[in-house]
């Protein structure tokens, strides 16, 4: 993994990642990582210190060897003045991000953990690939928990037959049984 940017750090631009997965996460003053996102090959990313001047929000990390390009953001400021067209679609995009957020949100609190890994393996399982290597500290990370709190819901959800969990890797035995649990 290679770090892109860290949060606090003057802005350098929208970043677009072309090839590979990318992490957008914040670290708590204890250490502990919170992932917001894990990014795939066409996103954008880093749009608001690119529009409002201020700093990286967050921090950014390869998961993979990743193509990724930069576009400053003084020539985005320069492409908009002269194609004012543009800005519907950036403020989409800004309210996609927003509703992302709020999802999130909603998800840590209304939602206990294990509800929170049902729904996120339901996400993932289009990509078994992923479940397979995804460790504990990473189901952590982006669900705004412990591993020990994982590792009990894994746990759960494999007596309640949904999922089995061998070797490290997850395997998901029955999508319904864990819709049922999400």
């Amino acid at each position: 993994s290679e770090a892109l940017f860290f949060e606090g750090e003057a802005c350098s631009g929208l970043y677009i990642l072309h090839t590979g997965i990318v992490k957008l996460f914040k670290i708590s003053t204890s250490g502990r990582e919170f992932i917001l996102r894990v990014l795939e090959a066409g996103a954008s990313f880093n749009e608001v210190p690119v529009f409002d001047g201020g700093l990286n929000p967050v921090n950014a990390t390869s998961l993979e060897a990743s193509q990724v390009w930069i576009v400053d953001k003084k020539v985005i400021q320069s492409v908009l003045s002269e194609h004012p067209d543009l800005y519907p679609a950036i403020i989409q995009r800004l309210a996609a991000n927003l509703r992302m957020l709020v999802q999130l949100l909603e998800d840590l609190a209304f939602f206990q953990v294990t509800q929170r890994l049902a729904r996120l393996l339901l996400q993932e399982s289009a990509r078994p690939e992923r479940l397979k290597n995804i460790k504990q500290d990473e189901l952590a990370a982006r669900l705004g928990t412990v591993r020990e709190v994982v590792s009990r819901s894994l746990k759960e959800l494999e007596r309640c037959g949904a999922i089995r969990v061998e070797r490290r890797q997850i395997q998901i035995l029955e999508l319904d049984r864990l819709r049922e649990c999400s």
